[in-house]
């Protein structure tokens, strides 16, 4: 998506907003992405954190649940994804252009930035940022470590006064929803964006589909000066690797990992369809309905003459093991109690279709799986 050597297109909208297209026209399918030029850079000043938790609280009020937006996009053989670092927060897709919900994907992320009120699921995702501060920082001794070595190596630059994205424990815990409505309200604006697009679609089929949408109108707001870009992008004589080094901290991280040998009896085209399964009723009850983890989720293992379902919860405080374990057995044991009729309901070719645009099933494909 940001390769400095791709021949893009770049034209720029009466409100401002920068479209990037590379058009490769070999090529099937788009990324597309809606980058805000806004990061943690421009976190007010004692609330660090805001632009990290805006973007979960976009997700969040987006309409879907995780689990209801990884179905969305993946039975259209898409996937999506949302991130902020520095200087930027960014939500995208990549979907086949044959797909006929191509162009509602890209409704789907206009309206979560630009038109959907943030009013709900605050505490549930506070909680959730709370699981993502305590997987990476374990300790507050290694919060002021990192952020020592940080501070000597950028010294004034904004990566050295800047908290991580995440915040630090006292900046994040007094972070309120009218911090995010503002920083919304500031940076969420056309004017603020940059649209990427590279794949099998045009600048100028995409600029048509484009006049119909809030990306084409005018809101207040603040821009954020870019750096001048050279006229001439310097190939890299050497690669280097860069280290992430954010500040904060938490008290306590927790996984939990539990492993089941399946009977012969289930075969492996069961086994996956009930992992999947499992893994939204996972992320629905641990994370959509009470906030206790980041993540969780299930895989089936394959094996000779047996297969192993391995059941993850992850990235949470260890405070929330006995109540995180709890609602994993009840989850499983109620995925047990409900997949015999799952299984008896969809039908072998349905069974198919769901396993085909499972992006967590790495090499099954259509032509594979029909033969």
């Amino acid at each position: 998506m940001y390769d400095p050597y791709a021949d893009f297109q770049s034209v720029k909208l009466p409100n401002g907003l920068w479209v990037h297209v590379l058009h490769r026209p070999e090529l099937t399918f788009a990324r597309f992405e809606l980058v805000v030029l806004a990061g943690k850079v421009n976190d007010p000043t004692g609330k660090a954190g805001v632009s990290h938790f805006l973007e979960h609280m976009v997700c969040a009020n987006s309409g879907k649940t995780l689990p209801e937006m990884q179905r969305y996009f993946a039975r259209e053989g898409g996937s999506f994804g949302a991130v902020t670092n520095d200087y930027r927060t960014a939500y995208g897709f990549m979907a086949p252009l044959s797909s006929s919900k191509f162009y509602e994907f890209v409704d789907f992320w206009v309206q979560a930035l630009l038109v959907t009120k943030i009013d709900n699921f605050f505490e549930r995702e506070q909680k959730i940022i709370r699981s993502e501060i305590a997987r990476d920082f374990p300790s507050i001794t290694t919060m002021e470590a990192r952020q020592k070595i940080v501070q000597l190596v950028f010294r004034s630059l904004p990566e050295g006064v800047a908290q991580s994205a995440l915040g630090t424990v006292d900046s994040f815990e007094g972070i309120n929803l009218d911090d995010l409505r503002a920083y919304k309200k500031q940076w969420y604006t056309p004017q603020n964006m940059h649209l990427v697009c590279a794949g099998g679609l045009s600048l100028d089929a995409l600029l048509r589909r484009l006049a119909d949408t809030p990306l084409v109108d005018s809101h207040e707001g603040t821009v954020r000066a870019l750096p001048k870009s050279l006229d001439v992008v310097p190939k890299p004589e050497q690669f280097r690797f860069e280290a992430d080094l954010s500040e904060g901290a938490c008290m306590g991280v927790a996984s939990i990992h539990k492993t089941i040998m399946l009977p012969s009896s289930v075969s492996l085209q069961q086994a996956e369809l009930f992992a999947r399964m499992l893994s939204e009723m996972l992320m629905q009850q641990l994370r959509e309905e009470r906030g206790l983890v980041y993540n969780a989720g299930a895989r089936i293992d394959r094996g000779f003459g047996f297969h192993m379902l391995s059941v993850n919860a992850t990235d949470f405080t260890a405070s929330d093991i006995a109540a995180v374990e709890s609602v994993m057995n009840d989850t499983l044991f109620s995925a047990v109690e409900s997949a015999s009729e799952t299984f008896d309901e969809v039908s072998h070719e349905q069974s198919v279709d769901y396993l085909v645009y499972d992006p967590t099933i790495a090499g099954v494909h259509r032509s594979a799986a029909t033969d």
